[in-house]
C-alpha cells in the first residue's frame, strides 16, 4: 500500500553546476520539485499536503530562493470551465500557505491546466494536485582580495603604485564615490540624518510580505550600504495595532504576537539586503510591535499603510 508521505506528495531534487572561470567559483542552482494532492472537488490544503510542503523548508544556509513555480490540474469529473477555475483555487491555497509560512517575497509563477493535460495518466485521483517547483540559487561567495591579486597580477600591481603615489589624504580607499540620485547618500551623508523612514517599502496587512513597489527603494539602500561601509544599520519593524491586536493576529496567522510580525517585517528587509551582498555583521533587525505608531487611530487605508513600516538607523563604525 503507497504510504501516506508518497499518496500525498513526490519530491525529487536536482542539482546543477555553473562555472565561472575569471574567479574560479562553481556556484550551483538547485531544483526542488513535490506534488501535492488535494481530495475530490476541494482545493484547501490538507493538514498531511501542508506538512509535504514544510518539509521543502529551510534548505541550505548559503542557497537562496529565486522563484516558485505552480501547476494546477484536476481529474475529467465536471465541466472543463469548472475544472479551470478549481485547478486555480488549488495553485491559490498552496501559494498562500507558502507565502503565509515560508517564503513572503519571492517570484511565483503558476499555470492553471485543469483536465485539459492530465498530471498522472495512471490515477485519476492522482490528478487533483498541484505540481510545485521551487528553484534556489546558490549565494556567490566573496573573492579574496589575495585571489584576486593571484588572477590579475598586472591590474593590482598598477592599482598599488598609484595609491602609493597618493598623498595620504587621497588614497583611493578613503575617496567615496558619490551615488547619482540615491536618496541615502543626500540624507545620511549630506543632512547626516541618523534616520531614515522607507516610505515605499509597504506591507500587506497580517504579513511580513512587502509590495513589490518597495523593491526600487530597497535597491537603493543596499547600493548605498555597498558603496560605503562605515555605515552598520538597524532595521526597525512596525505594525498597525495595538497590544489587543495579538490575540486577532493568532487566529488569522502564525505569528504568536505583533511583536514577531514586525521583527519578521525587518528580517524580510535584511534578507533582502544580504541577497544584495550587504553582510550581516552590518545589519541589526529590530519589532517594535505597535509601540510608535504614526497614526493610532488611523482613519484611512493610506494611515493604516504607513503604520506598516520599515525605519532605518544608520551608525557610523567609528561609533
Amino acid at each position: 500500500m503507497m504510504s501516506a508521505f508518497l499518496k500525498n506528495a513526490t519530491l525529487l531534487f536536482f542539482t546543477s553546476f555553473i562555472g565561472f572561470n575569471s574567479l574560479a567559483q562553481e556556484l550551483s542552482t538547485k531544483r526542488i520539485e513535490a506534488s501535492v494532492f488535494f481530495d475530490f472537488n476541494q482545493s484547501s490544503l490538507s493538514e498531511s499536503a501542508e506538512e509535504i510542503i514544510n518539509t521543502l523548508f529551510p534548505w541550505e544556509a548559503n542557497y537562496y530562493p529565486e522563484s516558485v513555480s505552480l501547476i494546477g490540474f484536476t481529474d475529467n469529473s465536471g465541466s472543463i470551465a469548472y475544472n479551470q477555475i478549481l485547478a486555480e483555487k488549488r495553485i491559490q491555497s498552496v501559494q498562500d500557505f507558502i507565502s503565509t509560512n515560508h517564503l513572503s517575497n519571492t517570484e511565483f509563477k503558476s499555470v492553471s491546466i485543469g483536465e485539459n493535460q492530465p498530471a498522472y495518466d495512471c490515477n485519476s485521483r492522482m490528478n487533483r494536485c498541484v505540481k510545485l517547483t521551487l528553484f534556489l540559487k546558490e549565494k556567490e561567495r566573496a573573492v579574496s582580495l589575495e585571489r584576486c591579486k593571484e588572477l590579475f597580477p598586472e591590474e593590482f600591481s598598477v592599482a598599488e603604485i598609484e595609491i602609493e603615489e597618493l598623498p595620504e589624504f587621497e588614497k583611493k580607499e578613503d575617496i567615496i564615490e558619490p551615488l547619482e540620485n540615491n536618496k541615502f547618500q543626500n540624507k545620511v551623508t549630506t543632512l547626516e540624518k541618523e534616520v531614515v523612514r522607507l516610505n515605499d517599502i509597504l506591507f500587506y496587512g497580517n504579513s511580513d510580505r512587502y509590495y513589490k513597489s518597495a523593491e526600487p527603494e530597497l535597491d537603493q539602500l543596499a547600493e548605498f550600504l555597498l558603496s560605503d561601509d562605515s555605515y552598520t544599520i538597524t532595521i526597525t519593524g512596525h505594525v498597525n495595532g495595538g497590544k489587543n491586536s495579538s490575540r486577532q493576529l493568532r487566529k488569522e496567522t502564525n505569528f504568536q504576537d505583533i511583536y514577531e510580525l514586525s521583527l519578521a517585517r525587518a528580517d524580510a528587509i535584511k534578507l533582502f539586503l544580504i541577497e544584495k551582498g550587504v553582510s550581516t555583521e552590518r545589519i541589526e533587525a529590530v519589532g517594535k510591535g505597535g509601540e510608535e505608531l504614526l497614526f493610532p487611530r488611523p482613519a484611512t487605508q493610506a494611515e493604516s499603510e504607513a503604520n506598516r513600516r520599515i525605519e532605518i538607523t544608520f551608525h557610523t563604525t567609528e561609533n
